[in-house]
Protein backbone atom coordinates (compact mmCIF):
# COMPACT_ATOMS: atom_id res chain seq x y z
CA UNK A 1 0.00 0.00 0.00
CA UNK A 2 1.14 3.55 -0.74
CA UNK A 3 2.16 5.58 2.30
CA UNK A 4 2.59 9.30 2.77
CA UNK A 5 6.34 8.92 2.42
CA UNK A 6 5.84 7.39 -1.02
CA UNK A 7 3.49 10.21 -2.03
CA UNK A 8 6.08 12.75 -0.91
CA UNK A 9 8.78 11.04 -2.97
CA UNK A 10 6.61 11.20 -6.10
CA UNK A 11 5.73 14.86 -5.50
CA UNK A 12 9.42 15.60 -4.90
CA UNK A 13 10.29 14.17 -8.32
CA UNK A 14 7.49 16.11 -10.05
CA UNK A 15 8.14 19.51 -8.43
CA UNK A 16 11.43 20.22 -10.27
CA UNK A 17 9.58 19.89 -13.58
CA UNK A 18 7.32 22.79 -12.64
CA UNK A 19 10.28 24.81 -11.35
CA UNK A 20 11.91 24.60 -14.78
CA UNK A 21 8.60 25.45 -16.46
CA UNK A 22 8.00 28.51 -14.25
CA UNK A 23 11.52 29.76 -14.95
CA UNK A 24 10.89 29.47 -18.68
CA UNK A 25 7.54 31.22 -18.36
CA UNK A 26 8.95 34.04 -16.23
CA UNK A 27 11.94 34.62 -18.50
CA UNK A 28 9.55 35.97 -21.15
CA UNK A 29 6.51 37.30 -19.26
CA UNK A 30 8.26 38.88 -16.29
CA UNK A 31 11.92 39.42 -17.13
CA UNK A 32 11.86 39.82 -20.95
CA UNK A 33 15.03 37.77 -21.36
CA UNK A 34 14.11 35.87 -24.55
CA UNK A 35 12.40 36.51 -27.85
CA UNK A 36 10.32 33.99 -29.87
CA UNK A 37 13.23 33.13 -32.16
CA UNK A 38 15.36 32.38 -29.09
CA UNK A 39 12.72 29.89 -27.93
CA UNK A 40 12.98 28.00 -31.21
CA UNK A 41 16.76 27.79 -30.86
CA UNK A 42 16.51 26.41 -27.31
CA UNK A 43 13.94 23.81 -28.37
CA UNK A 44 16.06 22.78 -31.35
CA UNK A 45 19.11 22.41 -29.12
CA UNK A 46 17.11 20.12 -26.85
CA UNK A 47 15.69 18.16 -29.78
CA UNK A 48 18.91 17.49 -31.67
CA UNK A 49 21.56 17.45 -28.93
CA UNK A 50 20.22 16.77 -25.44
CA UNK A 51 17.53 14.17 -26.20
CA UNK A 52 19.78 11.97 -28.41
CA UNK A 53 22.40 11.81 -25.65
CA UNK A 54 19.72 11.04 -23.07
CA UNK A 55 18.25 8.25 -25.21
CA UNK A 56 21.63 6.70 -25.91
CA UNK A 57 22.68 6.80 -22.27
CA UNK A 58 19.51 5.20 -20.98
CA UNK A 59 19.25 2.48 -23.64
CA UNK A 60 22.91 1.56 -23.21
CA UNK A 61 22.22 0.79 -19.52
CA UNK A 62 19.34 -1.60 -20.27
CA UNK A 63 19.93 -5.35 -20.09
CA UNK A 64 18.17 -6.64 -23.24
CA UNK A 65 18.66 -10.31 -22.38
CA UNK A 66 16.68 -10.16 -19.13
CA UNK A 67 13.32 -8.59 -19.84
CA UNK A 68 9.67 -9.49 -19.43
CA UNK A 69 9.01 -10.33 -23.06
CA UNK A 70 5.29 -10.92 -22.46
CA UNK A 71 4.89 -7.34 -21.26
CA UNK A 72 6.90 -6.00 -24.19
CA UNK A 73 4.80 -8.04 -26.62
CA UNK A 74 1.56 -6.68 -25.15
CA UNK A 75 2.89 -3.13 -25.45
CA UNK A 76 3.82 -3.69 -29.10
CA UNK A 77 0.45 -5.25 -29.92
CA UNK A 78 -1.50 -2.46 -28.20
CA UNK A 79 0.30 0.43 -29.82
CA UNK A 80 0.40 -1.30 -33.22
CA UNK A 81 -3.39 -1.58 -33.17
CA UNK A 82 -3.63 2.12 -32.29
CA UNK A 83 -1.29 3.02 -35.16
CA UNK A 84 -3.25 0.95 -37.69
CA UNK A 85 -6.54 2.49 -36.56
CA UNK A 86 -5.15 6.03 -36.83
CA UNK A 87 -3.62 5.30 -40.25
CA UNK A 88 -6.96 4.03 -41.57
CA UNK A 89 -8.73 7.07 -40.16
CA UNK A 90 -6.20 9.48 -41.68
CA UNK A 91 -6.37 7.92 -45.15
CA UNK A 92 -10.02 6.93 -45.58
CA UNK A 93 -12.14 9.13 -43.32
CA UNK A 94 -13.32 12.52 -44.57
CA UNK A 95 -12.21 14.16 -41.36
CA UNK A 96 -8.94 12.20 -41.26
CA UNK A 97 -5.71 14.09 -40.76
CA UNK A 98 -2.09 13.04 -40.49
CA UNK A 99 -1.44 15.89 -38.06
CA UNK A 100 -4.17 14.78 -35.68
CA UNK A 101 -3.19 11.13 -36.06
CA UNK A 102 0.31 11.93 -34.81
CA UNK A 103 -1.05 14.11 -32.02
CA UNK A 104 -3.57 11.47 -30.95
CA UNK A 105 -0.88 8.80 -30.88
CA UNK A 106 1.33 11.03 -28.72
CA UNK A 107 -1.50 11.81 -26.30
CA UNK A 108 -2.60 8.20 -25.89
CA UNK A 109 0.74 6.36 -25.95
CA UNK A 110 3.70 8.54 -24.90
CA UNK A 111 4.17 8.35 -21.11
CA UNK A 112 6.49 10.08 -18.67
CA UNK A 113 7.94 6.76 -17.54
CA UNK A 114 11.24 7.86 -16.01
CA UNK A 115 10.66 11.06 -14.06
CA UNK A 116 7.18 10.29 -12.69
CA UNK A 117 6.60 6.61 -13.47
CA UNK A 118 9.63 4.93 -11.92
CA UNK A 119 9.31 6.32 -8.35
CA UNK A 120 5.52 5.90 -8.37
CA UNK A 121 5.53 2.32 -9.65
CA UNK A 122 8.28 1.41 -7.21
CA UNK A 123 6.15 2.74 -4.36
CA UNK A 124 3.09 0.83 -5.59
CA UNK A 125 4.54 -2.49 -6.70
CA UNK A 126 8.07 -2.66 -5.35
CA UNK A 127 11.01 -4.03 -7.37
CA UNK A 128 8.72 -5.56 -10.00
CA UNK A 129 7.12 -2.18 -10.73
CA UNK A 130 10.55 -0.57 -10.99
CA UNK A 131 11.72 -3.30 -13.35
CA UNK A 132 8.68 -3.16 -15.64
CA UNK A 133 8.70 0.65 -15.85
CA UNK A 134 12.32 0.73 -16.95
CA UNK A 135 11.51 -1.80 -19.65
CA UNK A 136 8.52 0.30 -20.74
CA UNK A 137 10.79 3.35 -20.95
CA UNK A 138 13.30 1.40 -23.02
CA UNK A 139 10.80 0.28 -25.65
CA UNK A 140 9.20 3.74 -25.76
CA UNK A 141 12.51 5.45 -26.44
CA UNK A 142 13.83 2.89 -28.89
CA UNK A 143 10.64 2.10 -30.85
CA UNK A 144 7.71 4.45 -30.36
CA UNK A 145 9.57 7.76 -30.26
CA UNK A 146 11.45 6.64 -33.36
CA UNK A 147 8.13 5.92 -35.07
CA UNK A 148 6.81 9.32 -33.98
CA UNK A 149 9.93 10.96 -35.40
CA UNK A 150 9.38 9.12 -38.70
CA UNK A 151 5.78 10.36 -38.82
CA UNK A 152 6.83 13.96 -38.17
CA UNK A 153 9.51 13.85 -40.87
CA UNK A 154 7.06 12.18 -43.27
CA UNK A 155 4.53 14.95 -42.72
CA UNK A 156 7.07 17.75 -43.17
CA UNK A 157 8.61 16.21 -46.31
CA UNK A 158 5.16 15.56 -47.79
CA UNK A 159 4.09 19.17 -47.31
CA UNK A 160 7.34 20.45 -48.81
CA UNK A 161 6.98 18.24 -51.89
CA UNK A 162 3.34 19.27 -52.31
CA UNK A 163 4.35 22.91 -52.20
CA UNK A 164 7.05 22.21 -54.79
CA UNK A 165 4.56 20.46 -57.08
CA UNK A 166 2.12 23.33 -56.71
CA UNK A 167 4.83 25.85 -57.57
CA UNK A 168 5.82 23.85 -60.67
CA UNK A 169 2.23 23.65 -61.88
CA UNK A 170 1.72 27.33 -61.22
CA UNK A 171 4.88 28.18 -63.16
CA UNK A 172 3.74 26.15 -66.18
CA UNK A 173 0.30 27.71 -66.14
CA UNK A 174 1.76 31.19 -65.79
CA UNK A 175 4.12 30.68 -68.74
CA UNK A 176 1.18 29.80 -71.01
CA UNK A 177 -0.94 32.80 -70.03
CA UNK A 178 1.61 35.48 -69.27
CA UNK A 179 0.41 38.00 -71.84
CA UNK A 180 -3.29 37.71 -71.02
CA UNK A 181 -2.72 37.86 -67.26
CA UNK A 182 -0.47 40.89 -67.56
CA UNK A 183 -3.21 42.79 -69.42
CA UNK A 184 -6.02 41.64 -67.10
CA UNK A 185 -4.19 42.19 -63.79
CA UNK A 186 -2.49 45.47 -64.45
CA UNK A 187 0.93 43.94 -65.22
CA UNK A 188 0.98 41.44 -62.28
CA UNK A 189 1.62 37.84 -63.39
CA UNK A 190 -0.38 34.86 -62.08
CA UNK A 191 2.71 33.19 -60.64
CA UNK A 192 3.36 36.25 -58.50
CA UNK A 193 -0.25 36.14 -57.28
CA UNK A 194 0.02 32.42 -56.44
CA UNK A 195 3.30 32.86 -54.57
CA UNK A 196 1.70 35.64 -52.54
CA UNK A 197 -1.12 33.20 -51.77
CA UNK A 198 1.38 30.62 -50.52
CA UNK A 199 3.09 33.17 -48.30
CA UNK A 200 -0.27 34.23 -46.86
CA UNK A 201 -0.97 30.76 -45.50
CA UNK A 202 -2.03 28.55 -48.41
CA UNK A 203 -2.39 24.93 -47.28
CA UNK A 204 -0.32 22.63 -49.54
CA UNK A 205 -2.61 19.72 -48.65
CA UNK A 206 -5.12 21.22 -51.08
CA UNK A 207 -2.85 20.02 -53.87
CA UNK A 208 -3.98 16.45 -53.20
CA UNK A 209 -7.47 17.26 -54.41
CA UNK A 210 -6.02 18.56 -57.66
CA UNK A 211 -4.03 15.38 -58.28
CA UNK A 212 -0.72 16.86 -57.19
CA UNK A 213 0.10 14.38 -54.41
CA UNK A 214 3.78 13.33 -54.52
CA UNK A 215 4.58 9.71 -55.36
CA UNK A 216 5.28 7.44 -52.42
CA UNK A 217 8.70 6.01 -53.35
CA UNK A 218 10.57 9.34 -53.72
CA UNK A 219 8.76 10.60 -50.62
CA UNK A 220 9.90 7.67 -48.47
CA UNK A 221 13.43 7.99 -49.86
CA UNK A 222 13.55 11.67 -48.94
CA UNK A 223 12.25 10.90 -45.44
CA UNK A 224 14.94 8.29 -44.81
CA UNK A 225 17.63 10.66 -46.06
CA UNK A 226 16.46 13.24 -43.53
CA UNK A 227 16.28 10.65 -40.77
CA UNK A 228 19.84 9.57 -41.51
CA UNK A 229 20.95 13.13 -40.69
CA UNK A 230 18.86 13.30 -37.51
CA UNK A 231 20.73 12.09 -34.39
CA UNK A 232 17.46 11.06 -32.73
CA UNK A 233 16.92 8.33 -35.31
CA UNK A 234 20.07 6.36 -34.52
CA UNK A 235 20.90 7.31 -30.91
CA UNK A 236 18.62 4.59 -29.54
CA UNK A 237 19.89 2.09 -32.11
CA UNK A 238 23.51 2.70 -31.11
CA UNK A 239 22.57 2.46 -27.44
CA UNK A 240 20.84 -0.88 -28.05
CA UNK A 241 23.84 -2.22 -29.97
CA UNK A 242 26.11 -1.26 -27.08
CA UNK A 243 23.75 -2.91 -24.58
CA UNK A 244 23.67 -6.13 -26.61
CA UNK A 245 27.45 -6.28 -26.86
CA UNK A 246 28.36 -5.21 -23.33
CA UNK A 247 25.83 -7.49 -21.64
CA UNK A 248 26.51 -10.59 -23.71
CA UNK A 249 29.43 -11.71 -21.55
CA UNK A 250 27.35 -11.31 -18.41
CA UNK A 251 24.62 -13.56 -19.82
CA UNK A 252 27.17 -16.28 -20.50
CA UNK A 253 28.47 -15.93 -16.92
CA UNK A 254 25.14 -15.83 -15.04
CA UNK A 255 25.68 -18.90 -12.78
CA UNK A 256 28.66 -17.24 -11.05
CA UNK A 257 26.89 -14.04 -10.05
CA UNK A 258 23.22 -14.94 -9.83
CA UNK A 259 20.99 -13.05 -7.37
CA UNK A 260 18.23 -15.63 -6.92
CA UNK A 261 18.56 -18.18 -4.13
CA UNK A 262 16.70 -20.84 -6.13
CA UNK A 263 19.10 -20.54 -9.06
CA UNK A 264 22.05 -20.38 -6.66
CA UNK A 265 21.03 -23.76 -5.23
CA UNK A 266 20.65 -25.09 -8.76
CA UNK A 267 24.36 -24.55 -9.45
CA UNK A 268 25.50 -25.60 -6.01
CA UNK A 269 26.52 -29.10 -7.08
CA UNK A 270 29.09 -27.75 -9.53
CA UNK A 271 30.90 -25.58 -7.01
CA UNK A 272 33.22 -26.43 -4.14
CA UNK A 273 32.24 -25.76 -0.55
CA UNK A 274 34.84 -22.99 -0.20
CA UNK A 275 33.60 -21.10 -3.24
CA UNK A 276 30.04 -21.56 -2.00
CA UNK A 277 30.84 -19.91 1.32
CA UNK A 278 32.63 -17.00 -0.34
CA UNK A 279 29.77 -16.46 -2.74
CA UNK A 280 27.26 -16.69 0.10
CA UNK A 281 28.99 -13.89 1.98
CA UNK A 282 28.89 -11.70 -1.11
CA UNK A 283 25.23 -12.48 -1.71
CA UNK A 284 24.29 -11.78 1.90
CA UNK A 285 25.84 -8.33 1.72
CA UNK A 286 24.09 -7.49 -1.54
CA UNK A 287 20.67 -8.89 -0.65
CA UNK A 288 20.38 -7.90 3.00
CA UNK A 289 17.64 -5.34 2.29
CA UNK A 290 15.86 -7.25 -0.49
CA UNK A 291 12.54 -9.05 0.15
CA UNK A 292 12.67 -12.78 0.75
CA UNK A 293 10.79 -13.45 -2.48
CA UNK A 294 12.13 -11.49 -5.41
CA UNK A 295 9.33 -10.91 -7.95
CA UNK A 296 11.77 -9.91 -10.66
CA UNK A 297 13.41 -13.31 -10.63
CA UNK A 298 12.25 -15.81 -13.17
CA UNK A 299 11.21 -19.34 -12.27
CA UNK A 300 14.26 -21.61 -11.87
CA UNK A 301 12.95 -24.09 -14.43
CA UNK A 302 13.47 -21.53 -17.18
CA UNK A 303 17.14 -21.28 -16.34
CA UNK A 304 17.42 -17.51 -16.72
CA UNK A 305 16.96 -14.43 -14.60
CA UNK A 306 15.38 -11.14 -15.48
CA UNK A 307 17.61 -8.35 -14.31
CA UNK A 308 16.19 -4.92 -13.53
CA UNK A 309 16.57 -2.96 -16.73
CA UNK A 310 18.56 0.22 -16.33
CA UNK A 311 20.71 -1.16 -13.51
CA UNK A 312 24.24 -1.71 -14.73
CA UNK A 313 24.78 -5.47 -14.98
CA UNK A 314 27.45 -7.21 -12.92
CA UNK A 315 30.91 -6.71 -14.43
CA UNK A 316 31.73 -9.46 -16.89
CA UNK A 317 34.84 -11.56 -16.78
CA UNK A 318 35.99 -9.73 -19.92
CA UNK A 319 35.92 -6.37 -18.06
CA UNK A 320 33.99 -4.89 -20.99
CA UNK A 321 32.66 -1.42 -20.19
CA UNK A 322 32.46 2.05 -21.69
CA UNK A 323 35.47 4.31 -21.08
CA UNK A 324 34.76 6.74 -18.27
CA UNK A 325 35.70 9.79 -20.33
CA UNK A 326 33.12 8.83 -22.96
CA UNK A 327 30.47 7.89 -20.41
CA UNK A 328 30.81 11.17 -18.51
CA UNK A 329 30.74 13.17 -21.75
CA UNK A 330 27.42 11.55 -22.64
CA UNK A 331 26.05 11.89 -19.11
CA UNK A 332 26.73 15.62 -18.82
CA UNK A 333 24.54 16.25 -21.88
CA UNK A 334 21.83 13.73 -21.07
CA UNK A 335 21.12 15.14 -17.59
CA UNK A 336 19.66 18.31 -19.10
CA UNK A 337 16.87 16.53 -21.01
CA UNK A 338 13.78 16.92 -18.83
CA UNK A 339 14.80 20.30 -17.43
CA UNK A 340 15.38 21.94 -20.81
CA UNK A 341 12.19 20.40 -22.21
CA UNK A 342 10.07 21.80 -19.37
CA UNK A 343 11.87 25.15 -19.67
CA UNK A 344 10.91 25.19 -23.35
CA UNK A 345 7.32 24.37 -22.40
CA UNK A 346 7.31 27.43 -20.14
CA UNK A 347 8.71 29.57 -22.96
CA UNK A 348 5.96 28.34 -25.27
CA UNK A 349 3.28 29.08 -22.68
CA UNK A 350 4.58 32.61 -22.21
CA UNK A 351 4.55 33.27 -25.96
CA UNK A 352 0.81 32.43 -26.16
CA UNK A 353 -2.02 34.76 -25.22
CA UNK A 354 -3.44 32.26 -22.70
CA UNK A 355 -1.78 29.64 -20.52
CA UNK A 356 -4.23 27.02 -21.80
CA UNK A 357 -3.89 28.09 -25.40
CA UNK A 358 -5.70 25.17 -27.04
CA UNK A 359 -9.07 25.81 -25.36
CA UNK A 360 -11.21 23.68 -23.03
CA UNK A 361 -12.45 21.24 -25.69
CA UNK A 362 -9.00 20.13 -26.82
CA UNK A 363 -7.83 20.10 -23.20
CA UNK A 364 -10.55 17.60 -22.29
CA UNK A 365 -9.78 15.66 -25.47
CA UNK A 366 -6.14 15.31 -24.46
CA UNK A 367 -6.97 14.29 -20.89
CA UNK A 368 -9.46 11.65 -22.07
CA UNK A 369 -6.86 10.14 -24.40
CA UNK A 370 -4.24 10.18 -21.65
CA UNK A 371 -6.22 8.81 -18.71
CA UNK A 372 -9.02 6.79 -20.36
CA UNK A 373 -8.16 5.62 -23.88
CA UNK A 374 -4.51 4.82 -23.12
CA UNK A 375 -5.15 2.60 -20.07
CA UNK A 376 -8.18 0.95 -21.72
CA UNK A 377 -6.31 -0.09 -24.87
CA UNK A 378 -3.32 -1.23 -22.81
CA UNK A 379 -5.53 -3.35 -20.56
CA UNK A 380 -7.13 -4.99 -23.60
CA UNK A 381 -3.73 -5.74 -25.11
CA UNK A 382 -2.47 -7.16 -21.82
CA UNK A 383 -5.56 -9.35 -21.48
CA UNK A 384 -5.16 -10.53 -25.08
CA UNK A 385 -1.65 -11.76 -24.34
CA UNK A 386 -2.85 -13.25 -21.04
CA UNK A 387 -0.87 -11.10 -18.67
CA UNK A 388 -2.11 -11.54 -15.13
CA UNK A 389 -1.35 -10.64 -11.57
CA UNK A 390 0.97 -7.77 -10.75
CA UNK A 391 2.31 -7.49 -14.30
CA UNK A 392 -1.22 -6.85 -15.64
CA UNK A 393 -1.81 -4.17 -13.01
CA UNK A 394 1.51 -2.46 -13.70
CA UNK A 395 0.90 -2.48 -17.46
CA UNK A 396 -2.50 -0.83 -16.98
CA UNK A 397 -1.44 1.76 -14.42
CA UNK A 398 1.69 2.84 -16.31
CA UNK A 399 -0.47 3.66 -19.34
CA UNK A 400 -2.12 6.41 -17.26
CA UNK A 401 1.14 8.18 -16.46
CA UNK A 402 1.33 11.86 -17.49
CA UNK A 403 2.38 12.99 -20.94
CA UNK A 404 5.99 12.51 -22.02
CA UNK A 405 7.85 15.82 -22.20
CA UNK A 406 9.74 14.66 -25.30
CA UNK A 407 6.49 14.56 -27.28
CA UNK A 408 6.13 18.33 -26.83
CA UNK A 409 9.70 18.89 -28.01
CA UNK A 410 8.93 17.05 -31.26
CA UNK A 411 5.57 18.80 -31.64
CA UNK A 412 7.21 22.21 -31.26
CA UNK A 413 10.05 21.39 -33.64
CA UNK A 414 7.76 20.06 -36.38
CA UNK A 415 4.82 22.41 -35.80
CA UNK A 416 2.20 19.78 -34.89
CA UNK A 417 -0.28 21.02 -32.25
CA UNK A 418 2.33 22.06 -29.72
CA UNK A 419 -0.38 23.94 -27.79
CA UNK A 420 -2.32 20.71 -27.19
CA UNK A 421 0.79 18.82 -26.06
CA UNK A 422 1.95 21.60 -23.72
CA UNK A 423 -1.48 21.78 -22.07
CA UNK A 424 -1.56 18.00 -21.68
CA UNK A 425 1.83 18.06 -19.95
CA UNK A 426 0.98 20.93 -17.60
CA UNK A 427 -2.47 19.80 -16.49
CA UNK A 428 -1.91 16.07 -16.93
CA UNK A 429 1.16 15.99 -14.71
CA UNK A 430 -0.66 18.00 -12.04
CA UNK A 431 -3.72 15.69 -11.86
CA UNK A 432 -1.89 12.43 -12.56
CA UNK A 433 -1.08 11.50 -8.95
CA UNK A 434 -4.69 11.17 -7.68
CA UNK A 435 -5.71 9.50 -10.95
CA UNK A 436 -2.94 6.91 -10.69
CA UNK A 437 -3.72 6.21 -7.04
CA UNK A 438 -7.35 5.69 -8.09
CA UNK A 439 -6.30 3.20 -10.77
CA UNK A 440 -4.14 1.41 -8.23
CA UNK A 441 -7.00 1.10 -5.72
CA UNK A 442 -9.57 -0.06 -8.30
CA UNK A 443 -7.28 -2.71 -9.77
CA UNK A 444 -6.39 -3.91 -6.29
CA UNK A 445 -10.09 -4.41 -5.56
CA UNK A 446 -10.85 -6.10 -8.88
CA UNK A 447 -7.77 -8.33 -8.87
CA UNK A 448 -6.72 -8.91 -5.24
CA UNK A 449 -3.29 -10.43 -4.75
Amino acid sequence: MIGWDDVYKVVATMAPLYVAMVLGYGSIRWWNMFKPDHCDVINRFNCFFVIPFFNFHFISQVHPYRMNYSFLASDIVTKSVVIVALALWANFAKSGSLDWSLTTFSLSSMNNTLVVGVPLMQAMYGPLGYDILLQAAAIQLSLWLTFLLFGCEFRRTRLIQMSSLLNNNTTTKAAENTNNNNHNNGGVSSIEMDIVGLERGYNPAAAVAAGNSPSLKPLIKAVFIKLSKNPNSYACFLGLVWALISNRATVLDIPKRVLCFHCRRRHKKNESSDSNSRRKKGLDSRTAELPKSLPIAEHPKKGRLRHAAGHPPPPSKWNFHMPYILEDSILIMSKAGSGVAMFTTGLFMASQEKIISCGPVLTVYGLVLRFVVGPATTAMGAALLRLHGEVFKIATVQAALPQAVTSFVYAKEYGIHADVLSTSIIIGTFVSLPVLIGFYAVLDLLYPS
